[in-house]
């Protein structure tokens, strides 16, 4: 009960909310590996690391709700590079869904 009042409170008091099922890490996932693409060295092994790091974010998600992960995550990461920004993990209807 104390979580969902605090978060409803924040949200009555900020307005702002933040997609969930792996939207978030994808879409930072693809945009730090496109970021990576333009520098040279060190710099962009480690950036295109932690990149496909996130990607364990939706995958582990996917993984716990008995989907399967590989199809799931290369079917999020295709609608995030078609510009679907909330595309996330649907557990309740077990696909990928605007959220």
């Amino acid at each position: 009960r104390g979580i969902n009042a605090e978060y409803g409170r924040c949200l009555v008091k900020n307005k702002n909310m933040i997609a969930g099922g792996g939207a978030p890490e994808t879409e930072l996932s693809i945009k730090l590996s496109q970021y990576a693409a333009t520098l040279s060295g060190v710099e962009s092994h480690c950036i295109k690391a932690f990149a496909e790091s996130l990607e364990i974010v939706p995958f582990t998600l996917a993984e716990n709700a008995g989907l399967s992960p590989i199809n799931i995550v290369t079917e999020l990461r295709n609608r995030h590079t078609l510009g679907e920004v909330f595309a996330g993990i649907n557990v309740k209807k077990s696909c990928i869904t605007n959220i």
